[in-house]
């Protein structure tokens, strides 16, 4: 190459920055390029040893010495490399006879347009088939490099005869010293544009939509193939040098070709024994998959295809690539520093450790350290696409154990026969008790819904009596409204209001006061009891509390909160005897009013001075509640030793000021008489409950004492708080039925939600009584 070539080669070479370019460099060329900003880096370079054991794979015997087929095959080999070395020193010099390109062919419309070359499609005239033109373009046809190379590409492709590699018709030339290079026609697209249509079609269709698994093994399969191609061209002491997704042809029925071999090199000497001097002083190819060996001036090999292969794998399997860089320049420099991406999906999807350690020992920074032939890359794809273990991964003990599993199916199958058959034979033995159990779990659930059917009406009946509560509630903050808005007094009517200091004293509590069994203290049917907050004076609250009188005529009735006709028709003095023997369904009520006025009914002088309601949390989430009942955490009374659960509302006049806030105590021993009424009624049933919303039990109800014979001995739940396992159950279903074992024997468990005050109502029932009553219901019925 002239000096003026030279130098055009360098300058163009020098201003180009896409890292995906081919160049075609020599050693002062490439070296000027990569010592701009590291004048030292030029001290560094170094050359492979020789006799190197990369060397020694090409010229080992393939049978032992002295065998005459051994000699035949090493006779080849050497007519062989000597062929290919004549393809690739084409001088100038060398007169090679070509046909007028015009006169064989008509050249129809280009199909592609590369940096040295154009390509056309193209009529043999002869043969009467289509095929493809590589002409070197019309600026480079005096450039000896540029000719010496497209001339190189015609010779070594024609020489190398795989299926992978595009099969070379005719070198020809034109009348303007042009040459062509006629050329089988593949009709597809590169391995560049099949992933970026796979990208493509993942960003718009989302990677869900398809079988990741299936495409990636499509993929690997080409991979093999250029494998395959590459290995071929290795073993005819050829190595490639510019391999890329770019130079990989996919044709319309998969075939895949390796093309552009342009700069491809021996390896080495015709002897075998010692890397060419191109191998050591020219570098060339794209700055994206070239070694870090080639890059540093120390000379390329086989190894080097085997470095730009894994970085084609690494994008047939990220979909990324391996190198990032705007610039040659960047490229390189992460090449040189080892600055290799991750191996992550593009799209997040997982990839196996397997084809992880498959790619970082094909892109090893050391030569020494990565596969050593393309064969052994390929084998352990394969090996990988099997399922098998891989050499750049090795299995550890379950590893391998899960491996011969798979690769021992027939064995696996027959041992799998063989306890099937075992299977199939208890099968049959055991057909007549799966069928007695099957009908035995049909009983147990029938049994289990029949529970259930009792359980649920009787939580509706304790809902709907919270609701006539709530209703109770209601009615007394529209009382109360209404007196405080009419603004009229009964100036002849018993005062109704007591300080709860008269009741701490026999001397100043009034007559109607007396010790009620229900209530464990002295209460006052007849009066309510007055709190102040902060210690005013009674007096100053005479008008407000005249207005109010009128409310003791009504709470006692409502208190008891019956519908039954009888019940209405009660004396005062009766509701009064039932108050103090066994309580009414609501123990208290109250109102706190905003002023820091207190009442409650019936009277009683259990306040403590420091009392305030207008703290306590009935109050509170009253106002946050708007006017509507709220219904609060159950607590247990101090004096009755008994659950009780508050509901508060707050008070608004007519205008919607705050008036303040009525509440009720209501005893939950007083929802027996409910759970008496709906609930089971069989013997075995071996207890009834309320249970809060944290588990513990608030109400608890057993069979009758002179009944436990029919039975046994009980087995109710004896503790404050219900299982762990069923609180999560009820916690979660709400409603339902879980059978479990204890003690050795079998309980249904039947729960519904009080969704209005946050509980549970449960029953235990024994299983196998309750099956006995269930099929003795079954027996009458079909009598009947």
């Amino acid at each position: 190459m002239s000096s003026d070539n030279e130098q055009n080669m360098t300058q163009n070479m020098s201003t180009v920055t896409d890292p995906d370019t081919t160049y075609k460099l020599s050693l002062d060329e490439l070296e000027q390029l990569l010592t701009e900003d590291d004048p030292g880096a030029a001290r560094k370079r170094k050359h492979h040893s020789k006799g190197s054991g990369t060397a020694r794979i090409f010229t080992s015997p393939l049978f032992e010495k002295g065998c005459d087929l051994d000699a035949l095959l090493a006779d080849q080999m050497k007519l062989q490399a000597k062929n290919m070395g004549y393809a690739l020193h084409i001088s100038a010099d060398e007169k090679v006879e070509l046909g007028d390109v015009n006169k064989r062919f008509d050249i129809g419309k280009s199909i592609a347009d590369g940096g040295q070359g154009v390509l056309t499609k193209a009529r043999d005239l002869s043969l009467k088939r289509e095929v493809a033109l590589k002409s070197l373009r019309q600026e480079l046809i005096g450039d000896k490099l540029a000719r010496d190379c497209f001339l190189t590409e015609a010779q070594v492709t024609a020489q190398l005869d795989h299926p992978a590699i595009v099969p070379v018709y005719s070198l020809n030339k034109d009348q303007q010293n042009g040459i062509h290079l006629a050329m089988k026609l593949v009709k597809g697209q590169t391995l560049k544009e099949y992933l970026d249509k796979i990208i493509l079609h993942y960003e718009m269709d989302g990677v869900r939509k398809f079988d990741l698994k299936k495409g990636l093994h499509h993929r690997l399969d080409i991979f093999l193939r250029i494998c395959d191609a590459i290995s071929y061209a290795h073993s005819r002491n050829i190595m490639h040098c510019d391999l890329k997704p770019a130079n990989i042809m996919i044709g319309e029925y998969n075939e895949t070709y390796v093309i552009d071999w342009g700069i491809a090199k021996l390896i080495y000497e015709p002897g075998g024994k010692t890397l060419t001097q191109e191998s050591l002083t020219v570098m060339n190819g794209t700055p994206r998959f070239m070694p870090p060996e080639a890059l540093m001036l120390q000379g390329r090999d086989e190894r080097s295809d085997i470095f730009a292969l894994g970085a084609i794998l690494f994008e047939i399997v990220t979909l990324e690539q391996a190198y990032s860089g705007n610039t040659s320049k960047e490229v390189i420099e992460n090449i040189k520093t080892n600055q290799r991406n991750p191996i992550k999906s593009r799209f997040r999807y997982r990839i196996d450790e397997d084809m992880k350690a498959i790619i970082n020992k094909a892109m090893a920074f050391d030569p020494e350290q990565r596969y050593q032939t393309v064969d052994a890359l390929a084998e352990d794809v394969r090996r990988y696409m099997l399922g098998e273990e891989v050499s750049a991964n090795p299995d550890h003990f379950w590893g391998k154990i899960n491996r011969w599993s798979i690769n021992h199916r027939r064995l696996v199958m027959a041992t799998g026969l063989l306890l099937l058959i075992a299977l199939l034979s208890l099968h049959i033995w055991s057909q007549m008790r799966q069928m007695q159990q099957t009908v035995a779990l049909q009983n147990r659930n029938i049994a289990a819904s029949l529970a259930y059917n009792r359980v649920g009406k009787t939580g509706m009946a304790i809902d709907r009596r919270i609701a006539s509560l709530e209703n109770m509630l209601d009615n007394l903050g529209d009382n109360l409204v209404l007196l405080l808005e009419n603004r009229t007094t009964e100036n002849n009517t018993q005062n109704r209001f007591v300080h709860y200091l008269d009741y701490q004293s026999e001397q100043s509590r009034p007559a109607s006061a007396v010790f009620s069994l229900a209530y464990n203290q002295v209460i006052d049917p007849e009066h309510f009891s007055a709190f102040m907050t902060g210690g005013q004076d009674l007096k100053e609250y005479d008008h407000l509390l005249k207005q109010l009188n009128l409310l003791h005529s009504q709470i006692p009735r409502l208190m008891r909160n019956s519908k039954d006709q009888q019940d209405e028709d009660m004396s005062q003095q009766e509701l009064y005897d039932e108050m103090l023997t066994t309580g009414l369904s609501v123990a208290w009520v109250y109102f706190a009013f905003s002023n820091g006025l207190h009442l409650t009914y019936p009277g009683s002088g259990s306040y403590t001075a420091d009392y305030n309601p207008h703290q306590r949390r009935w109050y509170q989430v009253a106002l946050k509640k708007e006017g509507k009942p709220v219904w609060g955490d159950p607590y247990q009374d101090i004096l009755t030793n008994e659950m009780v659960i508050p509901c508060s509302m707050a008070v608004n006049s007519s205008k919607g000021t705050l008036y303040g806030v009525a509440g009720i105590d209501v005893p939950l021993s007083k929802l027996k008489n409910i759970v008496t009424q709906f609930g089971n009624q069989s013997t075995a049933v071996a207890g009834r409950f309320l249970v809060s919303q944290d588990g513990t039990i608030l109400i608890r109800c057993g069979i009758e004492p002179n009944r436990l014979h029919e039975v046994g001995e009980t087995t109710g739940i004896n503790s404050d708080k219900v299982p762990t396992h069923l609180h999560l159950d009820m916690r979660w279903k709400k409603y339902g039925t879980k059978i479990c074992t204890e003690n050795g024997l079998e309980f249904i468990y039947a729960f519904a939600r009080v969704p209005a005050i946050n509980c549970t109502y449960l029953e235990k029932i024994w299983l196998q009584p309750w099956l006995e009553k269930v099929q003795e219901a079954e027996e009458q019925l079909s009598k009947d």
